[in-house]
């Protein structure tokens, strides 16, 4: 998490699950990231997710929830 120009919180990450990047076994197993988004309860969960394996990703680094986040 970094602050923003005028002070506000930026959530940011990054994915990427090309052929030929570390930890990754094939480019074409199409993972890709979920968001599910409370804003009421400030919450962002983060899920990796393959509809071609049918699987989700379930190291920390992929699956992890942003709390405490202001809309």
């Amino acid at each position: 998490m970094n602050d923003g120009e005028n002070g506000n919180k930026v959530y940011q990450m990054l994915a990427n699950y090309q052929e030929g990047v570390a930890g990754v076994e094939k480019g074409e197993n199409a993972f890709m990231r979920i968001l599910k988004i409370d804003t009421e309860k400030g919450v962002v969960e983060v899920k990796t997710y393959s509809p071609y394996l049918n699987t989700y990703k379930t190291e920390k680094d992929q699956e992890f929830v942003f709390e405490n986040v202001k809309f």
